[in-house]
């Protein structure tokens, strides 16, 4: 398990995360592909999924990733709860050449 996985399954933890608002960096980030009518956007260590959920509300079409399944997990319940979609991938984790 990673060290991750085990972050996200303590419930404590993941409230406290589920709670944050998003990064201003990300809401400046989307401002930009808004404006310059980008539709697309990757997550990549989506985690619980809040820049995921921001961004479908935004109205992206939304890639995410994260290693740990219970934050794809938590990350889907919660796009499931508000209607809405994102392509959520978990990633193989094995590292280096084929």
């Amino acid at each position: 398990m990673t060290g991750w996985q085990k972050l996200w399954q303590d419930p404590e933890i993941a409230k406290r995360w589920q709670q944050r608002p998003p990064l201003p960096e990300v809401v400046a980030a989307a401002d930009r592909l808004a404006a310059e009518e980008r539709t697309r956007a990757l997550d990549i260590g989506c985690g619980l999924g809040r820049h995921t959920v921001y961004l479908a509300v935004r109205g992206f079409e939304v890639t995410a990733t994260d290693s740990a399944p219970a934050a794809i997990a938590a990350c889907r319940g919660t796009l499931d709860q508000a209607g809405l979609h994102a392509n959520l991938l978990q990633p193989d984790e094995r590292v280096g050449p084929a």
